[in-house]
């Protein structure tokens, strides 16, 4: 049983004195039907159990509460006892719930059951009823009246004489009736002993506040308060950021609660806002209600999303035609409530910010996001993320990675090792070692922790499988292992799946089970790839799999592998990205030589300049050395960050093609110190990496358009940029690296 709640100030609290907030989702079927549909009690246990809703609002008819329905011959009796059901099933779930005065009858009897612009005489009849079964219960809240609409301030108040108007939602003539004012319904309630927490919502549909704020306050001594409520629905001609600046001028002042709203966000937005399957599709659209649900979450209001029904629109679960008894969210709307519900939501993020999950290009020489726009994949690398790290630490590493530039993290579900360690919490991956058992507590860590990343809207690359796990994940075990962890993540957005068996054929096998069993489990929602260890390991690798997105590989200290493995991979068919995903650790102290931040600069320009991806990784973060924190901010890592800020600087630098034919002298591709060369494919701008002290000459008609090319030195140990001058773009150019500079990269744009 919850604790019973109050509004004290613009807060609500628990009867412990402590500050709640309220998320969850409406119920509605009992305005409209006597027995819920025979899926009400369902819908509720589902909201609860899968949608970890803590507050239930359920929409109620005042003339079936007394069996005044045309369908009821039972005087109400057994509609009574099916809210009874209700409140008790939330009740024993320490859930709230909202009964809710939705639907009126412009007091006559039976004869006008539908929403109204106010409630009348029999709303009161209603109220001592409803306030004197549920008097002080403490998981019970009252909402007075839906949406008021089309009266004045003093009538909401006081009540009057009232015409009511046919609408959208209800049809039939005009209605003239004596409407009950709002604070003789709270009247009614307290008058029944009941101090139990109320909520009014304002005119206008329960959108506005203006005449509230204005003075026309309900007056509760008595009781626990009332929280007023606004209903946000994207139909009112207003931007987010007014009904943002309307909410905060009314939680200024007042304790409000949101509830009811809805639309259609998300890459499968849908235009209008109501209507059924086939609604033309708007890619654009996911500005509107994701901007809303992150205004709820950042401002920490509480809300009731509508509508757990698959055919009382917004809908949250599919099924038009009431065929969504599955409980399946929408794809437009309800998707994105449950992901909050349950904590994985990605931040609304504005449109340069990449919408997940990744997908390759049309080309397939880089990533999107679901937009189409092109993703900068630079990653870092945290192999025990999940395992070595307490919530707060893999904040603070998540965090701290995207503030660099990183767009996704390297991390092995299970840890470095033999796959069975247990975690920060001392819980291990599996119960008795075995995959098909997995250990609930780890992957609750695990949850949260991808939970963080989505906040940040940072992507995990998740390695299921490593080889020295082969004793666990075996061939006969992979494919089910897989599709369960895959099953568990397939809504979240930010994930890449990933293995790292050895590049031998007897790792085939497993591995494409381990694929079979992710494309079973999230319905290809998420890319996989694999990154062969150790290294060096032959190009090509399982490249022909369907399966296989992208290509990972890794050159471990050997630097000079990095341009001829990438430019063989590179040149592979099918096309695939290239990713080179491990070389030497900054910092490392395996390899028998110091892992400078130049070192660090070297591997990722040669990647990327031979037209791959890459990722960093620190020595004392993959060991989970003392040092550590010290290590995200790494000279390496800080440097990276220049690297990606030159690229995005330039025009469509997702277009580089590898050329070293720019190079008229000193271009150099073998060894450990490289002049390396790349071009926009259309000729809009060069791009050299020297990696050491150089002279050397550029065939300047490798660019097109402008007769007049300005070229700019960056140094990408700093970030410094220097302005060499403008030249033509015809002949050889001549140039020298910066005195006392370690590595150059040279500009050439038209």
């Amino acid at each position: 049983m919850p604790l019973a709640l109050k509004a004290v100030g613009t807060q609500i609290f628990n009867s412990h004195n402590e500050p709640v907030l309220l998320r969850g989702v409406n119920a509605a079927s009992l305005e409209w039907t006597s027995n819920g549909e025979g899926h009400i009690l369902q819908s509720v246990n589902t909201a609860i159990k899968d949608w970890h809703v803590n507050i239930i609002r359920l929409p109620l008819a005042q003339d079936r509460w007394f069996g005044k329905g045309p369908e009821q011959k039972d005087e109400g009796v057994a509609y009574r006892a099916l809210v009874k059901a209700v409140v008790d099933t939330c009740a024993t779930q320490a859930c709230y719930i909202v009964l809710d005065l939705h639907w009126s009858d412009c007091g006559e009897w039976g004869t006008n059951i539908a929403q109204h612009s106010m409630p009348d005489q029999n709303s009161v009849a209603f109220w001592k009823e409803c306030a004197a079964a549920y008097r002080n219960h403490p998981a019970v809240i009252f909402d007075l009246y839906n949406e008021p609409h089309d009266v004045t301030w003093d009538i909401w108040l006081k009540g009057g004489k009232v015409t009511d108007k046919p609408n959208n939602r209800r049809g039939g003539p005009p209605r003239t009736y004596e409407a009950v004012g709002l604070q003789q319904l709270l009247d009614t309630v307290r008058a029944t002993g009941a101090k139990n927490l109320v909520i009014a919502g304002g005119l206008d549909w329960a959108y506005d506040f203006s005449g509230i704020l204005a003075g026309r306050q309900l007056s509760d001594p008595e009781g626990n308060g009332v929280l007023y409520a606004n209903h946000a629905y994207d139909n009112k001609g207003h931007s987010v950021e007014t009904w943002i600046k309307r909410m905060e001028q009314a939680t200024a002042k007042l304790p409000v609660i949101v509830s009811e709203y809805g639309g259609s966000g998300g890459p499968d937005r849908r235009v209008p806002r109501f209507g059924a399957t086939g609604r033309i599709l708007n890619p654009n659209g996911e500005d509107w209600l994701l901007h809303v649900i992150q205004a709820l979450q950042d401002h920490q209001w509480s809300w009731i999303a509508w509508d757990l029904h698959p055919a009382a629109g917004p809908t949250l679960i599919s099924g038009w035609d009431y065929t969504g008894w599955d409980y399946t969210p929408t794809r437009d709307f309800g998707i994105f409530v449950k992901q909050v519900l349950v904590g994985t939501l990605p931040r609304y993020t504005p449109p340069h910010e990449p919408v997940y999950p990744l997908r390759v290009s049309d080309n397939r020489r880089y990533f999107t996001d679901q937009k189409g726009e092109p993703v900068f994949w630079l990653g870092t690398t945290q192999w025990q993320l999940f395992r070595d790290y307490t919530l707060e630490e893999a904040r603070m590493i998540i965090e701290n990675s995207k503030g660099h530039g990183f767009a996704f993290a390297q991390v092995m579900l299970l840890g470095v090792g033999d796959g069975t360690k247990p975690n920060v919490e001392g819980e291990t991956p599996y119960v008795n070692n075995d995959p098909l058992t997995p250990n609930e507590a780890y992957f609750k860590h695990v949850d949260a922790v991808v939970r963080i990343a989505t906040e940040n809207n940072f992507v995990i690359s998740m390695t299921i499988f490593h080889q020295r796990w082969r004793n666990l994940i075996t061939l006969e075990k992979g494919r089910a292992w897989a599709k369960w962890i895959a099953s568990r993540y397939k809504d979240v957005p930010n994930l890449v799946w990933s293995m790292t068996p050895e590049a031998k054929p007897e790792f085939v096998p497993v591995i494409r089970e381990l694929a079979a069993g992710l494309h079973e489990g999230d319905n290809g929602y998420h890319l996989v790839t694999f990154k062969p260890d150790p290294a060096p390991h032959p190009p090509g690798f399982l490249h022909d799999e369907p399966w296989l997105d992208f290509s990972v590989m890794q050159v471990w200290k050997w630097i000079e592998k990095i341009y001829p493995m990438v430019t063989e991979e590179y040149g592979l068919k099918p096309v695939k990205p290239v990713v080179m995903g491990e070389g030497a650790y900054e910092n490392g102290s395996e390899y028998g030589f110091e892992v400078t931040p130049l070192w660090v600069r070297r591997q990722a320009y040669y990647s990327y300049l031979a037209g791959a991806h890459h990722a960093y990784g620190h020595n004392d973060s993959w060991r989970v050395l003392p040092t550590w924190k010290q290590a995200l901010d790494a000279p390496g890592a800080t440097q990276l960050g220049i690297l990606k800020r030159a690229f995005l600087d330039r025009k469509e630098w997702w277009l580089l093609i590898p050329d070293q034919s720019v190079f008229a002298s000193d271009g150099n591709t073998d060894g450990q110190v490289l002049n390396l060369a790349a071009r926009h494919r259309d000729g809009r701008w060069l791009m050299v990496y020297l990696a050491s002290k150089a002279s050397f000459s550029i065939q300047m008609n490798k660019l097109e358009g402008s007769t007049e090319v300005t070229a700019r030195w960056i140094n990408p140990k700093t970030g410094e940029s220097k302005r060499i001058g403008a030249f033509s773009n015809s002949g050889v150019q001549s140039f020298s690296t910066p005195e006392d500079w370690e590595d150059a990269l040279l500009i050439l744009e038209p």
